[in-house]
């Protein structure tokens, strides 16, 4: 990943950003207080009800949290929401501090796996068949007892606790947080701003979705490396751009072994030779065309030579944090070693592997990170899980209308859209609408730009000059895509996004399901030579692209965005905030919002005599 745009030499360099915040909002559907045009849109994990926690430890897919960088959120340093619970305990600190409730945790874990039998009903029912003996002996040989328990006197109380004593010594020089601590983020700051609308001054510039490594046939079986997707790939890192990208793992954490040997934990060189899905997501940070297939497990060696150089989010002896007490985060002893003998969790994946997939290099800017914030106007919480991108030979556009509601005047900056497909060529419209325009285009057209886009996915265009509206404005965004198919045709394009609803997702067993609310007059497509609706027409357009039914689909609005700063008689610095300085304000993203002109300029006096 890199930040481009007024913070060069700092690729990549001393950044550490909060996981914790990306995680939990990419997560968390839009709340009244976060945007009330759009309230429940956005992915939820099946059964985070329950256990929210389950939030942080079902893996996830970097497009989730592109689509929330692409809102204008984050990412924000590690400061301000820092990966850890609420009161900041280890596992053994959590266990000291609440032993009754670990106990009774541990209860309720053994009567789930026990089918809803009490405890007390267990032991009673091996004592009414003469088999409690063994569980008293097993609980003195794993050390849940003291010697002194007989038959007799053990109780579920003196099981229990001997069970959890014994669990949570084990954790006494663990680094481990606790995942019983609150994990929760405040859905409001202590300065009453939605803590999802803030970053550190960065913005999402680009996404860009890379062309996939492989060739795979029509049931998604590998039969070859994919040479566009490699050079694509070489080309992001030469340009400093630090890739994403999903594989098969057969180890999830230091020290175990390789099930599946897939891994050769000598060389530590990974090469996944059958058809898997991905279930793990790491950065792609080089390339050695040379390396030799022979470093590879002799049982499972690749066709040839060539491998991808990967850094793991794991493992690595070198580059840790520490937690409050001074004890390391996250280190272990996985990966290639260094100079010094020390693991760095970089290891080797093989050209060859049949898993990788989904390579997307994610580049930040700093043009938007102005200290009084800027404003993001958008329709488009919902991430794809499902690729919908449309192409024709017919004209297609797409746009999105807005009113900015906001009590201060402000500058258009930025305008922002998501692309189907590489190579495309995107023309911008601008159109400033009246109060009674029916269409996007019903207006005066005050901006027109142009860009080629390499690559498919998110891209953000800053304005070469500001367009300045005031407050109650409508505005269009219009955005037409248009490439070149294989056979030399013009062609037009579009993305939209979609997701499984939560009885499909059941149905399939998929972990994450989406929301999404499309309001009438929010988005519009241009088709059949005329502008219609999109909430009118989403299903019916859809039924044509979805191989599924599409009613089990969630289909959201077109991700055409605009970005604005407040227009207002003092200086704005655009500056990027010091990871090094805790007391440095955070960057609020403002979902324009209807607010008294007068209250709203005084707060900003406020601020700047605070400053």
């Amino acid at each position: 990943d890199t930040v481009e745009e007024g913070n060069e030499g700092k690729e990549g360099v001393g950044l550490d950003l909060s996981e914790k915040h990306l995680t939990w909002f990419s997560f968390k559907t839009i709340t009244a207080n976060e945007d009330d045009k759009q309230i429940g849109e956005g992915i939820s994990v099946i059964g985070a009800e329950e256990d929210y926690t389950d939030l942080y430890n079902e893996g996830a897919d970097n497009r989730f949290f592109s689509t929330l960088l692409a809102s204008g959120v984050g990412p924000i340093y590690e400061y301000y929401f820092p990966y850890k619970g609420r009161q900041g305990f280890t596992k053994y600190e959590y266990y000291l501090n609440n032993r009754d409730e670990c106990i009774e945790s541990e209860r309720q874990s053994l009567e789930k796996e026990m089918g809803g039998l009490t405890v007390e009903g267990f032991i009673e029912k091996l004592r009414s068949e003469g088999k409690l003996n063994s569980l008293v002996e097993k609980a003195r040989d794993n050390g849940w007892s003291d010697p002194s328990v007989t038959v007799d006197t053990i109780t579920a109380q003196i099981l229990l606790e001997g069970i959890t004593d014994k669990e949570y010594k084990g954790y006494e020089n663990s680094d481990e947080y606790s995942d019983k601590d609150d994990w929760t983020i405040d859905e409001i700051g202590e300065d009453g701003y939605p803590n999802r609308f803030r970053t550190s001054g960065f913005s999402l510039k680009d996404g860009n979705m890379l062309p996939q490594f492989a060739n795979r046939d029509d049931n998604r079986n590998w039969t070859g490396i994919n040479e566009e997707g490699t050079i694509a790939l070489k080309k992001e890192l030469l340009n400093g751009h630090g890739v994403l990208a999903h594989f098969e793992a057969d180890t999830s954490i230091p020290g175990e072994i390789s099930a599946n040997n897939y891994l050769n934990l000598d060389t530590w060189a990974h090469y996944t030779y059958e058809d898997k899905r991905s279930n793990h997501v790491v950065s792609i940070v080089g390339w050695d065309d040379n390396y030799s297939k022979d470093n590879f497990n002799e049982e499972h060696r690749p066709p040839g030579d060539g491998a991808w150089i990967a850094k793991n989010s794991w493992g690595s002896e070198t580059d840790y944090v520490t937690n409050d007490n001074g004890r390391p985060i996250g280190n272990g002893e996985w990966g290639l070693v260094d100079e010094n003998g020390k693991h760095t969790g970089y290891f080797y994946i093989s050209y060859y592997d049949k898993s990788l997939l989904d390579a997307e290099s994610i580049v930040l800017s700093t043009s938007l990170g102005r200290d009084d914030g800027f404003y993001a106007m958008q329709y488009d919480y919902l991430t794809s899980d499902y690729k919908y991108d449309v192409s024709r030979t017919e004209e297609l556009k797409t746009a999105n209308i807005f009113t900015f509601e906001d009590g201060l005047d402000a500058e258009i900056q930025s305008v922002s859209t998501k692309t189907a497909n590489e190579n495309a060529h995107v023309k911008f419209q601008i159109y400033l609408l009246d109060e009674d325009s029916t269409d996007p285009t019903d207006g005066t057209l005050v901006k027109e730009l142009s860009e080629d886009f390499e690559y498919k996915g998110y891209h953000r265009v800053d304005l070469d000059e500001p367009i300045y509206i005031t407050y109650g404005q409508r505005l269009a965004v219009v955005a037409t895509e248009t490439n070149t198919d294989k056979e030399g045709n013009n062609v037009y394009e579009m993305s939209v996004n979609a997701m499984n609803d939560y009885d499909s997702a059941i149905r399939a067993g998929i972990k994450f399901y989406g929301k999404s609310v499309v309001n009438p007059g929010e988005s519009f497509i241009y088709t059949d030579g005329r502008w219609q609706d999109w909430s009118d027409i989403k299903y019916d357009f859809t039924k044509e692209e979805l191989p599924d039914d599409v009613d089990d689909m969630e289909v959201d609005n077109f991700s055409v965005k605009v970005f604005l700063v407040s227009a207002t008689l003092f200086d704005n610095n655009t500056s990027i905030p010091n990871n090094d300085d805790a007391t440095q304000k955070t960057v609020k993203v403002k979902p324009p919002k209807t607010e008294d002109g007068l209250l709203r300029i005084l707060d900003i006096i406020v601020e700047l005599l605070i400053k």
